[in-house]
């Protein structure tokens, strides 16, 4: 009688512990959401300052802290913190360089755009390089974009600038990715001028 308890006892114990279980290892939903930068919708001076010329772009740098999978926030003057959820969909470096390109397609309207590097016989007419300083968003609620700049006419540099941009947000990373393709398109605008 007590092996015959003992054996009904340890089968409801299997029995619960097996449930439990299988709750526990039940499939959730992925929390992870992939955010991109957006071009411009505009389009540029109809004159076409760049017409049948042909524009290079780069390089193009980024710190190493915020060329990674997730969004990266500032949170203090020495720490950066990434999403838990929250990633780029694809590398930042090559998603500002592209959306850079189209922005400046739309902005000048080169006949064509080259990224670095190019082949040494055929060099573009024109070159941006770019130095990506910051892109982030702050302790403050702002978005920020800090870039150093430069237009080359062969070796000769023509002009050379330091971009600062700020930009209200919240903490929502889809309201982020917006504020910073809104920097980004900022920046072409000013490089755009600086072309024409």
């Amino acid at each position: 009688m007590i092996d015959r308890r003992r054996r009904l006892r340890s089968g409801w114990v299997w029995t619960l512990g097996a449930l439990a279980a299988c709750s526990l290892l039940t499939p959730r939903p992925d929390p992870s959401r992939f955010f991109t930068l957006t071009p411009i919708a505009e389009s540029g001076d109809t004159s076409a300052p760049l017409r049948g010329r042909v524009l290079g772009l780069g390089p193009i740098t980024l710190p190493q802290y915020l060329d990674r999978p997730e969004l990266v926030a500032r949170v203090g003057p020495n720490e950066v913190r990434k999403a838990v959820s929250d990633y780029w969909a694809g590398s930042l470096q090559k998603q500002f360089a592209g959306t850079l390109s189209q922005n400046l397609q739309s902005l000048v309207a080169p006949s064509s755009i080259v990224p670095y590097p190019w082949y040494a016989g055929s060099p573009p007419d024109v070159a941006v390089e770019v130095d990506v300083l910051e892109l982030e968003r702050g302790p403050d609620g702002q978005v920020r974009l800090v870039a150093r700049w430069r237009v080359r006419k062969g070796a000769t540099i023509t002009r050379a600038a330091e971009t600062k941009l700020a930009q209200p947000t919240t903490e929502d990373a889809t309201a982020t990715a917006a504020a910073l393709s809104e920097l980004v398109g900022q920046l072409s605008r000013e490089i755009a001028n600086a072309l024409k």
